[in-house]
């Protein structure tokens, strides 16, 4: 993930090491991104967790990071991780920075997306939140998207968009645009004619994938932007109207909490530790109460807080209705509601609180009796249409001795997700496709959907009822290195791939030939070797695949190279055993004949000239050469007393000859003069026959 948001709890050192047990005790029921006071031994398992993730994604050092998360500990600040992705678009890459007001730590946008250029805002009103400083704009494209891939499949998310112009570009004239979550539109971005109008954008959502693209997508008014982008993960037991056809739509104005002081602009993180926005609301027809005490949600549920459920309204007169009303911005919408309640005074025996709740024409079956500082919710049962100024009306009944009260409201539009993704595995290869190989083409957001968006080199079949698939790859001339993507072989609708005049090397993949319909596959012009796989040969054979393997150098497009391969295996298995035995019966005959020749005692007749001894060389073993002494030919003695000892049993190139009497060894003779050479074998040994001299 970009970044991690970090929740903080004030608490001394002394309380942490006594409750240091009894927090290791409620370790298992503590789930990430969980309420606040995370157990100690957690929150170091998620504290190492924030800096390897921020570290990953930001590329700044660990070391860094950690001394980031040590300050806020020793500020008095326990930082743990709540798996929040936190983007502060346009902000100078490598540059992360916390929140001082919610201790979220928010990262730059380098990581997420490959196009648009960086601006700082123009017009900074007083107090501005850090994210509204700079912003992200898009001047070229029609579409550009974020890709969310740290997400999870078939789990629920909040994603929020903010937007703050500020005269960046200094024409003062805000633009329009489209803004997409996926391959469905979410809703059109415009603005109020002050540039400097900050406004966010909210979204509930199911990954239908292990990714989420957010897009921006160009509308010919303007140059679309954004200045930051969360998301935040939910509990998939909340929200029963979201699924993976319908996504919940916010307005501005709500979630709202009732009755809460207006001191405070909004209730967000830490307080509210899913990073929910509540804003208050107030109304000359209610009158607002508190409690001190902290209320809790059934079966551990994470929302609302109990902040916000620690305040409620009422009718101003305690009449027997309570309203709460909104307006449409067309009859075309639909609605989806979720009230909340609890009773924040302690009631007598006598004492009963008890209404009944409608909302349009859709009202809830029984009527409500709130439990004591315990949240109650409802939903309408029906969405809410055909209206443009909607009431929920919540009416005491006949039993009740007091009026009805409300905390907290919710009211989301209703998105049908009409438009099919791309098929989820070839999307996945594409996407890894464009990891592997670091494709620079304006590869983002769905690669099939919406069809006028389509990715550079792509051809889709759309006009399936299912989802649309990947039926041509072109990646000609793109400066492709490396071996051929293993990824390639989950698109299994294609039928026709292109790599050539890149500098792929290695082997021509099996898988290629196992692609059902691919007719049609062009590897020309790289660097592989090996051999073309048979079954890809045998479709080219029977005409079902057109393939073109031209200009590798180093492979092999005949279909006789395997069985070629195999033979010259079969050769050599076979030849170097045979070879090795009959190099060993060569050894054995030698070595047989000189233990034989060790038994002779051969003697040569030399004369000693000088100092040298001159005589027909013969190569013989030195303890049975023997030597004349000088002057007589009669009396000799054995050659080694004329020669030097020496570790090794001979040594040549016009060095004396020196020769070691002990050895085994039968030396052959190279005598420095040698005026011919004879293949006349003495005694089973090559010899020469012309006078020689032997230094001694």
């Amino acid at each position: 993930m970009s970044s991690s948001s970090c929740r903080s709890e004030e608490k001394d050192e002394e309380e942490e090491v006594e409750e240091e047990e009894e927090d290791d005790e409620e370790d298992d029921q503590t789930t990430l991104g969980g309420r606040i006071g995370e157990p100690s031994s957690s929150r170091m398992r998620l504290c190492q967790e924030f800096v390897e993730i921020v570290s990953r994604h930001v590329g700044s050092d660990q070391d860094d990071v950690m001394n980031l998360v040590r300050l806020l500990d020793e500020s008095g600040m326990v930082v743990v991780l709540a798996c929040f992705i936190s983007i502060d678009c346009g902000r100078a890459e490598d540059s992360i920075y916390i929140d001082p007001n919610t201790g979220i730590a928010y990262a730059p946008d380098a990581k997420f997306i490959q196009t648009g250029v960086n601006k700082d805002v123009a017009s900074i009103p007083k107090d501005l939140l850090q994210i509204y400083r700079n912003l992200r704009s898009f001047p070229k494209g029609g579409r550009n998207c974020y890709d969310l891939r740290d997400v999870k499949k078939g789990n629920k998310y909040l994603i929020r968009a903010y937007f703050m112009y500020g005269n960046y570009d200094g024409k003062n004239s805000t633009p329009e645009f489209d803004l997409y979550i996926g391959v469905n539109l979410w809703r059109d971005i415009n603005f109020l004619e002050e540039s400097d109008d900050a406004d966010y954008r909210e979204i509930i959502t199911v990954a239908t994938m292990n990714y989420i693209s957010i897009c921006l997508v160009d509308t010919g008014s303007g140059t679309p932007f954004i200045s930051a982008l969360e998301l935040r993960p939910l509990n998939n037991s909340m929200y029963g109207g979201v699924n993976e056809s319908q996504s919940l739509r916010s307005p501005s104005w709500s979630p709202i909490d009732l009755g809460g002081s207006s001191d405070n602009a909004e209730i967000r993180y830490p307080t509210e530790p899913l990073d929910l926005i509540w804003n208050f609301e107030h109304s000359a027809d209610w009158r607002a109460f508190n409690t001190s005490e902290k209320v809790t949600n059934k079966n551990g549920a994470l929302e609302p807080p109990s902040t916000v459920m620690m305040t409620a309204v009422r009718p101003v007169d305690n009449s027997d209705v309570l309203y709460y009303n909104w307006t449409g911005a067309d009859d075309s919408l639909q609605f989806h509601v979720y009230l909340h309640f609890a009773e924040l005074e302690l009631l007598g025996p006598d004492v009963v609180r008890e209404f009944n709740v409608c909302c349009g024409d859709s009202c809830y079956g029984d009527p409500v009796r709130p439990e004591y500082l315990v949240t109650t919710t409802i939903q309408t049962p029906q969405p809410l249409s055909g209206q443009e100024n909607y009431s929920c009306l919540i009416k005491k009944t006949p039993s009740s001795t007091l009026p009805p009260i409300l905390n907290a409201i919710e009211i989301f539009y209703i998105l049908q997700l009409t438009e099919k993704p791309t098929r989820e595995q070839d999307v996945e290869a594409m996407f890894d496709i464009k990891e592997t190989y670091k494709v620079t083409r304006n590869w983002m957001g769905d690669p099939c959907v919406p069809v006028t968006y389509v990715w550079e080199g792509l051809t889709c079949n759309g006009n399936l009822s299912d989802s649309p698939t990947i039926v041509s790859l072109n990646l000609s001339s793109t400066r492709l290195k490396g071996e051929i993507a293993a990824s390639l072989a989950n698109l299994t609708s294609i039928q026709s791939l292109d790599l050539s005049w890149n500098k792929l090397t290695g082997l021509v993949p099996n898988f290629l030939g196992d692609l059902p319909f691919l007719s049609s596959l062009n590897l020309s012009g790289n660097r592989l070797s090996g051999f073309v796989p048979s079954n890809l040969l045998e479709k080219s054979k029977k005409g079902l695949l057109k393939l073109s393997v031209d200009n590798n150098p180093d492979l092999c497009v005949s279909d006789s190279c395997g069985r070629d391969s195999n033979k010259q295996k079969i050769i050599i298995l076979i030849v170097a055993p045979v070879a090795s035995i009959v190099i060993l019966l060569i050894l054995l005959i030698v070595l047989r004949r000189f233990k034989w020749k060790k038994q002779e005692d051969i003697t040569l007749n030399l004369q000693v000239i000088n100092g040298s001894v001159y005589g027909d060389g013969l190569s013989l073993r030195a303890s049975t050469l023997r030597v004349p002494s000088p002057g007589s030919q009669q009396n000799s003695r054995p050659l080694h007393s004329w020669m030097k000892k020496t570790s090794h049993p001979w040594s040549r190139n016009s060095r004396p000859f020196v020769l070691d009497p002990n050895s085994d060894l039968v030396p052959r003779l190279n005598f420095r003069i040698a005026k011919r050479r004879t293949k006349e074998m003495k005694g089973g040994f090559a010899g020469t026959q012309s006078q020689c001299r032997l230094e001694v």
